[in-house]
């Protein structure tokens, strides 16, 4: 009877990506405040292969902490300052997202309603 247990990532298939592809898809996004889709977009791959890639990043820099003995305890502060870091980009995003949708009601509203919404620079407020 063969051995049902499997060598590699734990899937069976061969990876479809390199290795060093997938570090500099990892690295565009973390070098950048732009969100999972924006970088898929720029590089014309799927949202989640740059989710998948930033995973294996980070899963290969904690490998190589522990092959030289340098591990990162959980409460750690470089462990805290990464997931706060995680966190703020998360929040970030939605923000921008929130902060576009905005400006698009605007943009529809004033289109529509034919009223200037927006505040000129160097316009005076009335003082009716």
């Amino acid at each position: 009877m063969k051995s049902s247990k499997r060598s590699g990532r734990g899937r069976g298939r061969k990876p479809k990506y390199s290795d060093a592809f997938r570090m500099k898809v990892a690295m565009a996004y973390l070098d950048s405040d732009k969100t999972y889709q924006e970088v898929a977009d720029e590089l014309g791959i799927a949202p989640g292969l740059v989710a998948s890639s930033v995973r294996f990043y980070r899963e290969s820099l904690a490998v190589q902490a522990r092959e030289s003995g340098n591990t990162i305890q959980k409460g750690s502060k470089i462990a805290e300052n990464a997931e706060e870091a995680s966190l703020l980009r998360e929040q970030v995003a939605d923000l921008l997202l929130r902060l576009d949708a905005a400006e698009t009601m605007i943009d529809l509203a004033e289109e529509t309603f034919q009223i200037p919404i927006r505040k000129k620079c160097g316009s005076r407020q009335s003082n009716d």
